[in-house]
């Protein structure tokens, strides 16, 4: 379960970033990065905020609407960037998800 041991660390928000599709051989890669702005999570809904891999699908769209409903509340922020093969294939993969 999130414990936000890190974030309490700093006086100043702490933005988590990660990607999916950079073991892909095409295909684009997408970005995500997210901060917390209340450090307080339900702890019914801590199992969803893991691996998404590691989800059901079940699972994994009950955690994005959770997201969303945090984001809707002001409680968190996240923004996503995409790049296309084109992109990837310009300036390389670390680059693109840059």
């Amino acid at each position: 379960m999130p414990n936000f041991s890190i974030e309490h660390k700093f006086n100043a928000p702490v933005i988590g970033l990660d990607e999916v599709g950079r073991g892909a051989l095409a295909g684009p890669v997408i970005s995500c990065g997210c901060v917390f702005h209340d450090y307080t999570i339900q702890n019914e809904f801590s199992e969803y905020i893991l691996d998404s891999k590691k989800l059901s699908r079940k699972k994994r769209l009950k955690s994005f609407k959770y997201l969303n409903s945090l984001k809707n509340k002001n409680q968190i922020s996240y923004c996503l960037g995409i790049a296309k093969v084109d992109e990837i294939d310009a300036i390389n993969i670390l680059e693109a998800t840059k």
